[in-house]
This record gives C-alpha cells, structure tokens and sequence, in this order.
C-alpha cells in the first residue's frame, strides 16, 4: 500500500498534466451535506475529491472499507512521507445493520498528526 500510495502521490507513473488532474482540489464548492449519505459533504480545501483520491488538506489519501476489513493509506508531498493503515475487524465491530466505522482513518489521521503536526484538521471521508 505504501508504495502505490508513493507512486500516485508523487505522480511516478503520471503526466505532470495528469498528476494535477488527479490531486488538484478541482471539486472545491462542489457538493452539499446528505444525512442519509456519510460521504457526502461540501467539498472544501481541506477535504476533496480528486481522481480516485481525497485531497485532506496538503495529503493524497486513498480509503478502503469493506469485506471486514479496512484500510488509509496517505502521501504528503512536502515531507514524502507516507503512511499506511491497514485493520480487520471481529463481529463486534458490525451495529444490526452491518455497518462499522473504519477506524484505520483515526489510526492514520493520528499518525499523521504526530509525524506531521497540525497537517490533517478534518476527519477522513
């Protein structure tokens, strides 16, 4: 996960051109908050959408939650760092409607205060 994370944060594989398409906060004004939907929010500079990421504040991140498992993973670019989370989850995890939080994103957000201070304000999607 660290490696591809590294490769899309920094572009390895892209374009400069398409390198800014994927990362740049293009969707910033965009959208509005849905009670029924967790991930829908108005898109801000300190959490957005790109291509295939979410832009939370100076980090690239990219999440993944399901199949009892889930996982962050996230590059900032100004120190090259990159951090990556990865957790299972036992059947107490699930409330009666099989929903769970995926709490690598707490795991990574603290990781990524404290080796990075004050880098990410806003909780993950």
């Amino acid at each position: 996960m660290s490696k591809s994370m590294e490769a899309v944060g920094t572009g390895k594989l892209l374009s400069k051109e398409s390198l800014a398409a994927q990362v740049n906060p293009n969707l910033v004004g965009f959208g509005k908050a849905d009670p029924h939907c967790p991930a829908c929010h108005h898109m801000s500079e300190a959490l957005n959408y790109g291509l295939g990421v979410v832009n939370r504040g100076p980090w690239v991140t990219q999440t993944k939650s399901f199949a009892g498992c889930g996982a962050t993973v996230g590059y900032l670019p100004s120190k090259k760092l990159t951090i990556a989370v990865a957790v299972t989850y036992g059947p107490k995890a699930f409330d009666d409607q099989g929903n769970y939080k995926n709490v690598s994103d707490k795991i990574f957000s603290s990781l990524g205060n404290a080796l990075a201070p004050d880098t990410l304000s806003n909780p993950g999607p």
